[in-house]
């Protein structure tokens, strides 16, 4: 009760701030938002530094309250506006928690507190591992057994999917947390041979876009790239392709910089992919909406190319694949 009496006062509190703004969210996105929050947790059980002072607890009252944001879209539905006033919202949160510790409570009784003996990283490893790769592991297959002519490359941070999609033929990790959130990502990569696409973040995908700074932004993403290079490279892990991380913890001014300056990422001697598609410093900066962003995204795209880009990560592959024709014959 006193768990539950805390994340109430947190929700309210938000609630307060942004109000029912949530509403429009779907559920994978809540359902990412308590990925996240579980990662972060791992990383303070392992031990590794952090920058803000907020401890496990905080992550797991967000979990609770993530979770019952997304119990409240199942039940109401997803809207394009926020559309609850704070009783509403309070009354539909009561409504939840008590029906899952009800829940909770027939479970203690046909299976006992088992749980009880479970270590709270066992219970973090859970939330992560069980829900991406449920969500991939048919696609991952379905994609290795049709198109074995071709490299296939998967977005993940957890070691476990990785795992998985190189098992069954993928040759290329993106990890926007750069080992980060899991750092036996890195062995399992090097174990299979692969590819590993090494992405600068500043923050994490919840708060990342909050104010970024920087002094430098190009100077900073360089230093962080390279450190990260040489610490694998000294584990003996090769395969690696830079990517300076485009509208991960940048503003529009910063993406630009970076993209003017792109061809200063040469001197880390690895290819470098860039990833420019619909981005928000294309849209907003043209005052258009995401899908008009085709035009611009070409544009960039070329820019890149001839700044030392070696690969495009894209929407349009059809369009991106004829700036790169283009470009060729130029050069």
């Amino acid at each position: 009760h006193n768990v539950i009496s805390k994340s109430r006062e947190i929700f309210i509190d938000k609630n307060t701030d942004y109000g029912s703004s949530w509403r429009v969210l779907r559920i994978i996105s809540l359902v990412d938002q308590i990925n996240i929050k579980a990662q972060r947790i791992r990383n303070l059980q392992n031990n590794i530094a952090k920058k803000i002072d907020e401890d496990q607890i905080v992550e797991f009252y967000g979990i609770i309250n993530y979770s019952i944001m997304a119990l409240i879209q199942i039940e109401k539905g997803i809207v394009d506006e926020p559309d609850l006033d704070a009783d509403e919202i309070i009354k539909l949160y009561d409504k939840n928690v008590i029906e899952t510790f009800e829940l909770m409570l027939n479970k203690n009784h046909d299976y006992g507190e088992a749980w009880r003996e479970m270590e709270v990283v066992s219970l973090t490893d859970l939330i992560i591992q069980k829900r991406e790769l449920d969500i991939v592991s048919d696609y991952i297959i379905e994609l290795s057994n049709n198109f074995k002519n071709i490299h296939l490359s998967i977005d993940t941070y957890n070691s476990n999917v990785a795992e998985f999609a190189l098992s069954k033929g993928f040759s290329i990790i993106n990890d926007i947390s750069a080992g980060r959130y899991d750092s036996n990502i890195f062995k399992v990569v090097k174990d299979y041979n692969g590819g590993y696409i090494l992405m600068h973040m500043l923050g994490d995908p919840d708060n990342m876009q909050e104010n970024p700074r920087y002094d430098n932004v190009v100077k900073s993403i360089k230093i962080f790239l390279k450190t990260k290079i040489q610490e694998l490279q000294e584990s003996g892990f090769e395969n690696i392709i830079i990517d300076p991380g485009f509208g991960f913890g940048k503003s529009i001014d910063d993406n630009f910089k970076i993209l003017k300056e792109l061809e200063s990422f040469q001197t880390l001697k690895r290819p470098i992919i860039v990833g420019l598609s619909r981005k928000s410093m294309i849209y907003k900066t043209l005052n258009i909406k995401p899908e008009e962003s085709l035009n611009g995204t070409s544009a960039l795209n070329i820019l890149a190319l001839e700044r030392g880009a070696n690969i495009l990560r894209v929407h349009d592959a059809k369009e991106a694949l004829q700036c790169i024709n283009l470009f060729q014959k130029l050069n």
